[in-house]
This record gives C-alpha cells, structure tokens and sequence, in this order.
C-alpha cells in the first residue's frame, strides 16, 4: 500500500440545521470551518449523502430531545471544495 499525502482545505461546504421548522431552517454554507479531528478520531471527506424520516422528523422538532433548547449545527457535510 502506498501512502498518500492529501492537504486539508481550511473550509468546506455543509448542510447547516438552524432550528426547528420546515426545509428553510436547512442552509447551504461554502464556508464552514473544517472539523480538526483529535486523539483517536478521524476526518473523513464525504461524496454522498442522503436523508429519510428520522432527518425530517428531527427537523420538524417532532422527536424529543433531552436538550429542548436551540437546535444547533449538525455535521452533514455536502461535499467539500
């Protein structure tokens, strides 16, 4: 196996919650900050993603929370540039 340097961006692009509601609290960022991994963790670059029910769901503040409070970021990222 051949090892492969590969230079991490400083931002990426995101799906970003913002609340609770319908689809409008879901935002498109081109500069969100790039997760720095620590001890034990790993950054993976993601190609594809895809939604379902549970998504929507949470979303719509249909599922319970033990935090009620502002719903914040989730990590889903799009495809980072």
């Amino acid at each position: 196996m051949v090892a492969t340097e590969h230079t991490v961006p400083a931002t990426m692009a995101a799906m970003l919650l913002t609340g609770h509601g319908d689809i409008e609290k879901l935002e498109y960022h081109q500069d969100v900050a790039t997760p720095q991994p620590k001890t034990g963790e790993v950054l993976v670059q993601v190609t594809a993603t895809a939604k379902n029910n549970t998504d929507r769901k949470a979303r719509e503040g249909l599922y319970p929370t033990k935090d009620k409070g502002e719903v914040t970021s989730l990590p889903w990222v799009a495809r980072r540039h």
